[in-house]
């Protein structure tokens, strides 16, 4: 959306008028990337950059496929959308990617990662309520668990009926 804070330093600043009469206010100068006119920047790195935000935030795959860009300009662009998991996959300082497949891969993964939450928040509670409360070790073996087990406990949640149930699924 449109910058609707405060766009000088005196806004920012609480305290007494007379002090505030004293102080140097320094503007800030707000610029939205989204309405920037990229032709209109020397830099050809910077110009990706603000026409790959655009093509981000209208989420154009057609625009996101055509994406071939410098390393740097895509951590740029991770870093300003909020993306670490593209961040974290990126290996090396040179060279180029195809934004897409980065893109739709981390998309994946951080699915994959949602699910697993998923299975192992919905393990925890049912077996809260089955047991009661559950020692730390045995949380503890659940969390670090893999998604096959979790799976494993869920399919036989009804044949559960102490922590010593629950360990033979995680040692299977």
């Amino acid at each position: 959306g449109k910058w609707n804070a405060v766009t000088s330093l005196l806004e920012r600043v609480k305290g007494p008028e007379e002090i505030k009469r004293k102080q140097n206010d320094w503007k800030m100068r707000v610029v939205d990337m989204k309405e920037m006119d990229e032709n209109l920047l020397k830099n050809e790195d910077n110009k990706k950059v603000i026409s790959g935000l655009k093509i981000i935030w209208r989420k154009d795959e057609e625009g996101l496929k055509k994406m071939i860009i410098t390393k740097a300009v895509a951590r740029v662009l991770a870093t300003l959308t909020g993306r670490e998991d593209i961040l974290k996959k990126m290996k090396g300082d040179g060279g180029t990617v195809e934004m897409y497949s980065f893109w739709k891969d981390a998309e994946k993964s951080g699915m994959e990662k949602g699910k697993q939450q998923g299975k192992l928040s919905v393990v925890l509670i049912q077996l809260k309520k089955l047991l009661g409360k559950l020692t730390p070790d045995l949380e503890m073996k659940i969390v670090n668990s893999k998604e096959e087990t979790l799976d494993s406990i869920i399919i036989h949640i009804f044949e559960i009926h102490n922590e010593e149930d629950v360990l033979k699924y995680i040692y299977k």
